[in-house]
């Protein structure tokens, strides 16, 4: 298996590279790009626990992968499909014909290894998102000069407007992430990421994505309008079916949509591609089916690279399929189709528009801390974190003083607690933190006073109660820093006296690091500790638990649990029995018939989830 192979050749070239702290040679970035993750057709199966064909694979891949990064590279078997090359230096070509920046910045969400990131033009500054740290590690690598994030994108933190555009090839999957700011109506995955990226980019900006033919085609128009509310859709172009075989091993029905960003005041666009047609297609077995399309590309067949029918896919269920003409090349017929969008955009006025004003940031000034994090920076400059990145904060000058040695009181104490989470018991420097932090704390009551001091004021009412008067250094860190309460909590103040000693933490350990569990009695007990120390049922976790192999380990649990299947009919996990009976049944019964069409081992679930109510036991 050639994919199975170039990836696990990265993966040892990517584990040398991080043992000898280095960059990676011109050689050895040859062996990276060939990397391709795990979403392909044959690679994602490698991953199912019910496949014994692949069991050396699972095994070579849990030697080389911690428990974590396999984790998460199983996790993105349903949607790491990457982009073949000579598209993604069409739509950059695109992008730069619509007079986005050479120079600017832009963002690739679930980069994967970067393949737009490789394309762009040299002064670009790219930020890529990959939730794999594997992958991700693998585009530090590849393009060292680029900013790479390995968290999901649902968590990315940034200012809306940040990006001057936003390229890439969004993940497609029926999964709903987390993101009360940019997924408020919890949108499925890729119309999450299209709706924030939109969001990131700034008025007058460029969005370029490849994303799933249902983001135009559902029949539910609310994304499509809210989309609308923000930018017009300058174009899209329906590729083929089995346009991105040959690079992602997905014969998923893609659409390149290139979104701008309206400037305030600006006109909106036609709004027909809110709405979607039903039309009667060639289906199969000499029939006709009605599919609800785009009236975008209903009223521009010219704008689908091939014929649509209604075919049995590669998972066994019927859906959308875009025969392509004759010796089509696609990456022509896809440049072909970019120079009539690009025209007809000028013609409009919509291409990017320069910006008249950028908000005043700290360099990049992407951080990773929290929002309302507070700064001390060296030349006397003070920032606090918003949406992800600093900004400048005004601390009055006879602040100053006061507000760094909160800061630095702030910092020991959350170094000191995070070394007695993992510290062994008499750890020496364990306490030398603890003699530190506490020389600090009485540094400062005998430069300031204590932290929690205050002064009553008496209100011009004489009903009312007097109000207690902060200092204003104090008020700034503990309210507007989400360690601010920590920095309170060092002493023990009187509110009597205005005396203050210090907390417990500033003189004895507070926090004891858990005795792991190396063994249970039984499986019940092994499926609670699982749960209790990674969050999930870990077949591996609970085989080592229980002294016995992972097959036996199934075999074991298998009335406490049940596998979770794939439209493809692999298993994406295993989870509770109690939570896979319930929350949404339909769904997951849909899901399990759709599966069971193609392996026969899921009607297990569906005669579980077809049972009324479900069974329990």
């Amino acid at each position: 298996m050639a994919r199975f192979d170039a990836n696990v050749a990265a993966i040892r070239v990517l584990h040398r590279v991080q043992a000898e702290g280095r960059p990676a040679t011109p050689g050895e970035q040859e062996v990276l790009a060939r990397w391709g993750s795990w979403g392909a057709q044959g690679l994602s199966q490698i991953f199912d626990e019910a496949r014994p064909d692949h069991a050396q694979r699972r095994q070579m891949l849990r030697e080389l992968l911690d428990p974590a990064a396999y984790d998460a590279a199983r996790r993105t078997t349903i949607n790491a499909h990457y982009t073949h090359v000579e598209y993604a230096r069409a739509i950059w070509d695109t992008l730069i014909e619509l007079g986005a920046p050479t120079g600017g910045r832009v963002l690739e969400p679930g980069c994967g290894a970067g393949v737009f990131i490789g394309t762009a033009p040299e002064a670009v500054s790219m930020m890529g998102v990959e939730l794999d740290p594997t992958t991700a590690a693998i585009a530090a690598l590849l393009y060292p000069a680029a900013k790479i994030r390995a968290e999901s994108f649902a968590v990315t933190r940034l200012p809306g407007g940040y990006f001057d555009a936003v390229v890439g090839n969004v993940p497609f999957a029926d999964v709903r992430l987390h993101d009360p700011l940019h997924n408020p109506h919890h949108y499925v995955m890729h119309n999450h990421f299209l709706s924030k990226s939109v969001q990131l980019t700034r008025p007058g900006g460029l969005v370029a994505v490849l994303t799933s033919h249902y983001t135009l085609d559902s029949r539910d128009p609310a994304h499509r309008r809210d989309l609308h509310h923000l930018a017009d859709l300058v174009g899209v172009i329906r590729l083929p079916t089995g346009a991105h075989t040959a690079a992602a091993g997905t014969e998923a029905v893609t659409d390149l949509l290139i979104l701008r960003r309206r400037v305030d005041g600006e006109t909106p666009g036609e709004d027909d591609w809110i709405f979607t047609d039903p039309v009667t297609l060639p289906g199969p077995h000499d029939t006709e089916e009605t599919l609800h399309i785009n009236r975008r590309l209903t009223a521009n067949p010219s704008l689908v690279l091939g014929q649509p029918e209604c075919r049995v896919g590669m998972h066994g269920v019927a859906g959308l399929h875009i025969t392509p003409t004759p010796d089509l090349d696609t990456s022509e017929a896809l440049r072909d189709a970019l120079a009539g969008i690009t025209r007809q955009a000028r013609e409009k006025g919509w291409t990017f528009t320069p910006a008249t004003d950028d908000t005043p940031l700290v360099g990049e000034g992407v951080v990773a801390e929290r929002d309302g994090h507070l700064s001390a920076h060296p030349d006397g400059r003070f920032t606090v974190v918003s949406e992800g990145v600093n900004v400048a904060v005004e601390v009055p000058v006879r602040q100053h003083v006061e507000v760094r040695a909160l800061l630095e009181l702030r910092d020991q104490a959350r170094g000191l607690i995070a070394a007695e989470t993992t510290a062994a018991e008499g750890d020496p420097g364990l306490e030398e933190d603890r003699r530190r932090l506490l020389r600090s704390w009485e540094r400062y009551v005998e430069t300031f006073g204590p932290i929690n001091r205050f002064t009553l004021t008496q209100p011009k009412d004489p009903t009312r109660r007097p109000a207690r008067l902060i200092p204003a250094a104090v008020r700034l860190v503990t309210r507007l820093d989400p360690y601010g309460p920590l920095v309170a909590a060092l002493e023990r103040f009187d509110d009597d006296t205005g005396l203050a000693l210090p907390a417990g933490l500033l003189t004895a350990r507070q926090i004891v690091p858990r005795e792991p569990v190396t063994s249970a009695e039984t499986p019940s007990d092994a499926v609670s500790v699982s749960l209790d120390t990674l969050g999930r049922v870990d077949l591996p976790t609970i085989a080592a638990l229980l002294g016995c192999d992972q097959t036996q380990a199934r075999q074991r649990i298998d009335d406490l649990v049940f596998d979770t299947p794939t439209p493809e009919g692999d298993s994406s996990g295993v989870v509770l029995r109690a939570e896979y009976l319930s929350g949404n049944v339909r769904d997951k019964l849909d899901l399990a018939r759709q599966a069971a069409a193609v392996d026969p081992r899921w009607q297990h679930n569906v005669t579980a989830l077809s049972l009324d109510p479900p069974m329990s036991c």
